[in-house]
């Protein structure tokens, strides 16, 4: 109805099982559903029925977890905007109940089986942005984090949903705790609980909402900017896409060998990240590991086509720049040039 290309969740199972009745399963599910392409996990007992599927000339594809992927949580990261953009549509079902309660509990349940199956969905290979192609020569294009963009109803000051535990007790003041104290786990240390001296309703100076509201802005979603920088200048011309949550400005060194990159121009600190920083007393450098402070999308690509993307990102009020560059090096490095000083990763500090 709506023109958008929707993800439906047919069906999930969960179970244990030896490998013949491991194949028996997966082979009826193929004759069920007659999908153009069925993925397994290349490990295990997943190894068996990839071959054994090949033999059988089903259109077996294999999957394995590997260092440009990240992490479970990276790659569960990586297809959030997704989920958060409501194009995933599970049916009314007691299974479509038990796997988004799994995934909306990751990584805090004891059972995550679900989470990586659920990430993987059939895409042309000629689609993937492989961030195995970012090369040296690229630049790289920040979309900022805060604001108010035009498909938001305010102001957003740019907190990442991985990060807003630790802002909140960092922030405000221990009033919070005996108000509240349904809001935070009691096994939790006493001086880490609320820690700040801020109130939900104070107002920093040049911030048009209260620092609750602050503190408590919706995770930005790029989602409709991604989708027409896809449709305009097509996925091809883009080396690399890192989502800068898991890691911060940091995470990059994820998906890199042998290339420095260097983060010269980046954005001025949003007075959220600014405000956590001096109540918390987190030092600079790792302010940059635990939030974006700043930009929270990057695009690695040919300097030729930075400016476009530029202009799609600022159609919807989204600022955006060049806030770096990508150049050879002998060894995985980070460089970032903040208001703070120069940190480079992974070593220590340079200067402060």
């Amino acid at each position: 109805e709506t023109g958008a290309h929707n993800i439906i969740l047919l069906n999930s199972i969960k179970e244990r099982m030896e490998f013949p009745e491991l194949k028996e399963l997966a082979v009826q599910e193929y004759h069920d559903w007659e999908p153009d392409a069925f993925i397994v996990e290349k490990k295990s007992s997943g190894s068996a029925l990839y071959q054994e599927m090949r033999r059988m000339d089903l259109p077996v594809q294999e999957y394995t977890p590997h260092r440009g992927s990240g992490d479970k949580m990276a790659r569960l990261n990586s297809v959030a905007d997704i989920i958060r953009s409501e194009l995933c549509w599970v049916p009314a079902k007691r299974w479509a109940e038990e796997l988004v309660e799994e995934i909306a509990g990751f990584p805090f349940m004891s059972n995550d089986d679900l989470v990586d199956s659920t990430v993987m969905a059939r895409i042309n290979k000629k689609n993937i942005i492989d961030n195995a192609n970012i090369q040296a020569g690229n630049v790289i294009v920040g979309l900022s984090s805060s604001g108010l963009a035009n498909y938001e109803k305010e102001y957003n000051g740019g907190m990442g949903s991985n990060g807003l535990t630790s802002a909140r007790h960092d922030v405000f003041s221990k009033k919070l705790a005996k108000k509240y104290p349904e809001s935070f786990d009691h096994l939790v240390p006493e001086n880490l609980i609320y820690s700040g001296s801020r109130s939900l309703t104070e107002i920093l100076k040049g911030v048009p909402i209260n620092i609750g509201k602050l503190v408590l802005s919706p995770t930005r979603t790029y989602a409709p900017i991604v989708q027409k920088i896809f449709n305009q200048i097509g996925r091809s011309s883009i080396q690399g896409m890192v989502h800068c949550s898991g890691g911060a400005q940091t995470k990059i060194l994820h998906f890199i060998d042998n290339l420095h990159i260097i983060k010269d121009q980046l954005f001025e600190v949003p007075p959220l990240f600014d405000l956590i920083h001096k109540e918390s007393g987190t030092s600079p450098r790792e302010m940059y590991q635990v939030f974006n402070m700043g930009h929270r999308m990057e695009l690695y690509v040919n300097p030729e086509i930075a400016e476009e993307i530029i202009k799609i990102s600022e159609s919807f009020s989204v600022d955006a720049k060049i806030i770096g560059r990508v150049e050879k090096s002998q060894e995985k490095k980070l460089t970032l040039a903040t208001k703070y000083g120069t940190f480079e990763y992974p070593n220590q500090i340079k200067k402060y």
